[in-house]
This record gives C-alpha cells, structure tokens and sequence, in this order.
C-alpha cells in the first residue's frame, strides 16, 4: 500500500474499487487477500460461513502482484478473493457438499467455473457452508454447522448456497459462487442484502459440481453488487464440452463474439422498460415484505420503468414446481454419475451406498430413499417423468406468452414471501418465489430491495427475464441497483479498523 496511514477502504470495495486502487499502487493482491483472511478469523466464529480456507491461498500471490506490476492484470478477476460452495470441485480439497460422508472426498482436478475463475486471476479463499448435498433452506450441514445470518445471528440466510451469501455480506470475500436448483443463489442473497444470479441452464458450464438434477441445476454468481455478478458471469459463461448443455449457450453472450455482460450495464435500463409486477405473489407475501415491494414499485416507476400487473394464465407458479420438478427422479441418476469421480476412504460411489452409511441428516432419509426407488436407467420410459418433462416445456411456454402478450422486458416480484426464519425453521416452499424460472427455464437476478421496518432484516426483489436475457436482466437490476442504493453491510461485523 501507498501508506499505512492512508490505506484504500476494503470493506464494500467492488472489482472496480479493488483495480482502481491496485492501477494506483495503493493495494497489492496480497494485501487484499491478507485483509479477507483477517476478517474470516475474527467473524467467522459467528457466522459459520466456511468450512475450508484454502491451505495454499498465498501461493499464487506473488506471481499476481508481479505480473500486475510488470504486465497489468491477468484477466478481469485479478486478484480479487472469490469463494465457492462447497459442492463445487477444487482440487487438493474436499468436495464434501456439507456431509461427512464426503468429508475426505477429493476430486480429481478443478470444475470447469473454477478453472476459469483461475485464469481470470481470482484467488480462491476458500470453501461455504451450505445445506447438505445443496438440499433445503436452514442453513445447516452436519459437516459445517448452522449458518448464521450477520443481519440477525438468531436466523439463518436461508439455503442452501447460504454459506456464500453470507460471507459477502459481511465481506468475507469480494465474489463467490453458489448453485441453484430451485432457487439456492437467490434465496441467501435476499437474505442477507447481497446479489444472485441463476444463469440459464447452458450458459454456464456445471462439470465438476455436485448434482441434484441437470435439467434444473446451474452454478450462479454472487456478489454485493450486479456490477460484480457481471464480471464474474464474463468470466465463467461460455461452452465446455465436458457439459453437453452448454452448447445451447453458444453464441449468447451479448454484443460481439465474447462480448462483455459487465460492459452492457447501463444505469438507465429501466426508463422506457415495461416490467410486470406478478400477481399472486404480492398478495401472498408478508406484511413487511409487501410494504418493501410497494416501495420498489414507487422506485421503479420514479426510474421511468412502466409497471403492468400480471399474472400466468391457469397456473400457480409455487404449485407448477411441486407438481413438475424433477428433482426427487433425476437425484440418483445424476449424483451416481458424479460420486465415483471423487477419491477417498470410504467414499460412497452411488446413492445407495450414501444412504447405507447413515452419513446424513436424519430428516434426509425418507427423501432419500424415494430418489433412490427410482430406476434411474428407465427414466425414459417412466410415464411420471415424462409428464413433468412434457410439463415443464408447457409451463414455459405459458411464462413466455405473458413476455410476449404484454411486451414485457422482465417479471419482478419479491425473491421470497417472508422474510428470514428463526434458526431451527425452514422457509416454506410455497414461499419461495424463486421456483416460477426455475420450473420455466428462465434466468433470475436478485437485488437488494429494503429492510423490514420492525427488525430491520433484508428484502430483495427478483426480476426474470427471456432464456438466455442475462444481459438485459442485469442491465435492469443494475439500473435499479444504481437508482435506489439498498445495499447495507451488517453493523455487527463493521468495525473502526474497516
């Protein structure tokens, strides 16, 4: 740094912030990381964000602060502290996706997202905390522990990407990466005033991370910021042969051939856009959190957005993904192929030898066993199977004729119908309104909305875009992001030295 007595300010500090600062010589990569390492030993006690910290964290520092020095950046992540859900493969350390069935379960190299976070020249601090193998909402794993929510230590950050959510709110790290099935990035971002991301299935790559059903999974960005969200999706979008479904993203990112989503950010997204509010969802929703959204929709028209109620015709959202998911039939067909990739003593290589383990938690098992019930080689030829999959191609094509009918440029709607439950309680599924793009196909992002007036705990509001939109979903969610500034750290993990 320039001078111990004017060092730049780290806490909230974005990509942009950090490369301004590093262009300046004011910062080095090792001081960044330096500082986050500092703060996860003195906070995450608390919080139980983590269950690693990468024991080789410093090794690539050097090289980083000299190539900066010599070169300029190695790519658009230069040295910026990035943490992965810990079903995310890193190589050297445990995939143990929360569950002491994998506690010494290591993979054979990096997941194809990490690997290219690398190259950007991220520095991976560690690995979060989430709910275990990535399924439910309380933000507990046997293995991590209870995650605590740094706006309120009492309630959880909802699940299951939990772990990553709550590091960045109270910056723990500057990016991270979580992975949504029915709404797992979005859920802890609303949570804990930080911003989500679930990509269209295809536009980023899932190789090398623990599966719960390809046809609904995606790896997905978080940040405190969309401006980071987007930097982060430059670096990790794009086709891997090593996950057939990203050739249906091939050639979808914006402007020309590897165009930037960061650059097509623009603070005036929202004037002259056409926004449907989605009914049903308002209605449903808690008293504080409806009062937070009629503030959104005051915030949005203000920006020059036109708001239209809407609603899908014949069709509620939360009851299409419980009728239609295909979660509990494609579980077992999808870990078995991934579980014996990963190398250990007694790791289980199949779901039946998971669940012969007892490794889990007890309320897993009835679940469990119904995934493993289901002849994962006959999926074919299953008639339920098959009704969802047809199902779940008529749903969306319901979701995009309310785009199309009302010319619309995006949904928004409250990310969940409640605000943070107590540790010890689960959210209700049929309060996440994540499940509406996650049972359409649709890309999602969540912004920080408000706070509720009596306990002061963060809301955030999801706005859904056409498949493979990502460019005009963040562009809007910046422009109110940047028109509306609801993004507030935690005051218990704020001190003077920050």
């Amino acid at each position: 740094m320039a001078s111990p007595d004017s060092p730049p300010r780290l806490e909230e500090a974005t990509v942009s912030d950090i490369h301004r600062a590093m262009a300046a010589g004011d910062l080095t990569a090792r001081e960044l990381t330096e500082w986050h390492l500092d703060r996860i030993d003195r906070f995450d006690d608390r919080l139980g964000a983590f269950i690693h910290v990468s024991a080789d964290v410093r090794d690539r520092l050097e090289e980083l602060d000299e190539r900066f020095e010599a070169e300029g950046p190695v790519g658009p992540l230069h040295g910026i502290p990035v943490v992965l859900k810990d079903n995310v493969d890193v190589a050297g350390t445990p995939t143990t996706a929360g569950s002491q069935a994998l506690a010494n379960a290591f993979p054979p190299d990096d997941a194809t997202i990490v690997r290219r976070l690398r190259e950007a020249g991220a520095v991976v601090l560690g690995k979060t905390n989430l709910d275990e193998f990535a399924r439910g909402g309380d933000g507990y794993s046997p293995l991590g522990g209870q995650i605590h929510n740094p706006y309120d230590l009492d309630r959880h950050p909802g699940g299951s990407s939990g772990g990553t959510a709550v590091a960045l709110a109270a910056n723990l790290a500057v990016v991270g990466m979580g992975t949504d099935t029915g709404g797992s990035v979005r859920l802890p971002a609303a949570y804990t005033n930080t911003v989500g991301l679930r990509p269209t299935v295809g536009l980023v790559s899932r190789d090398g991370i623990v599966p719960n059903a390809l046809t609904h999974d995606t790896a997905g960005p978080m940040a405190r910021t969309v401006e980071d969200v987007a930097a982060v999706l430059d670096a990790i979008a794009g086709y891997d042969p090593a996950d057939r479904a990203t050739a249906r993203g091939h050639g979808r990112r914006p402007g020309p051939p590897e165009g930037s989503y960061r650059d097509s950010l623009r603070e005036d997204a929202l004037d002259g856009a056409r926004i449907g509010l989605l009914s049903g969802t308002v209605e449903a929703a808690h008293d504080e959190v409806t009062t937070v959204l009629a503030e959104a929709e005051r915030e949005m028209g203000r920006l020059g957005a036109t708001l239209e109620r809407t609603t899908v015709p014949d069709t509620d959202p939360g009851e299409a993904w419980r009728d239609l998911n295909l979660v509990n039939r494609e579980f077992a067909r999808d870990l078995d192929a991934y579980l014996p990739t990963l190398e250990g003593d007694a790791v289980p290589s199949t779901l039946d030898e998971l669940i012969e383990s007892g490794q889990f938690r007890d309320d897993y098992e009835e679940t469990f066993r119904e995934c493993a019930d289901v002849d994962a080689g006959a999926l074919g030829a299953n008639v339920e199977y098959l009704r969802r999959r047809v199902g779940l191609g008529e749903f969306r094509d319901r979701v995009l004729e309310v785009f199309a009918a009302d010319d619309l440029d995006a949904l928004v709607y409250p990310t969940a119908a409640v605000p943070p439950a107590p540790v010890g309680e689960n959210v209700p599924v049929s309060a996440l309104n994540t499940t509406l793009t996650a049972a359409a196909g649709l890309p999602a992002l969540t912004v920080p909305a408000g706070f509720t007036d009596e306990e002061g705990l963060p809301v955030g509001i999801e706005f859904a875009g056409r498949p493979f939109g990502e460019a005009d979903l963040l562009g809007i969610g910046y422009s109110y992001e940047q028109g509306t500034g609801h993004r507030r750290p935690p005051d218990a993990f704020r001190s003077a030295a920050d």
